[in-house]
């Protein structure tokens, strides 16, 4: 979701209060669970309005601007030392689901390794800048790139083989952790 900065305060907005009604409702004892699984997605949205801010003059005339994003302490602070544990608390989330699958040392390594994980975010990450689609895309709006770094295709991969064993591993019954990955790959596939 990181198009504008109010495409990404709706949804931050949004997310927070689904967490919310999640959290209050405990309709099972998994609903507090699905609150802090939304809202560590949700964060993502807040960091990505605060990256947003930093473009100067993001609304101009009744359009979006595509300026750049300037280079600043906020830009840093929040794209090499913010979104890593952000996005890879997700996975952390996902071994503190209620379940007795995988519990003893497993979800010990698995935690371990997620924050491994958020490390090499930190050391690679710099300043997020705008990435721009190429002109056989779909639309010619620009994007947040974070850290300012392209990923190499592996490390990508070892992301959703992270979450996906995550998923499978600790969430029961499966299909409750297979639906995760299904929701997670069909938004992957739609950005």
């Amino acid at each position: 979701m990181c198009w504008s900065i109010q495409v990404s305060l709706l949804a931050c907005a949004y997310g927070y209060c689904v967490s919310a009604y999640l959290y209050k409702r405990k309709y099972s004892a998994r609903d507090p669970w699905y609150a802090l699984f939304l809202a560590t997605f949700t964060t993502t949205q807040l960091c990505d309005a605060i990256l947003w801010s930093q473009q100067q003059n993001f609304w101009q005339n009744g359009h979006l601007n595509n300026e750049p994003i300037q280079c600043s302490t906020t830009n840093l602070w929040v794209s090499k030392y913010l979104i890593p544990p952000v996005v890879f608390f997700q996975p952390i989330v996902l071994s503190w689901y209620p379940s007795n699958a995988g519990k003893g040392i497993y979800r010990g390594i698995y935690r371990l390794i997620t924050i491994v994980g958020a490390f090499v975010l930190v050391v690679c990450y710099g300043c997020s800048t705008l990435w721009h689609a190429p002109a056989t895309a779909h639309d010619h709006l620009p994007t947040l790139l974070w850290g300012g770094v392209e990923l190499p295709l592996w490390t990508v991969r070892a992301g959703i083989l992270l979450w996906s064993i995550g998923a499978v591993g600790f969430i029961r019954p499966v299909w409750y952790g297979i639906q995760i990955l299904l929701t997670g790959g069909v938004v992957l596939s739609l950005l």
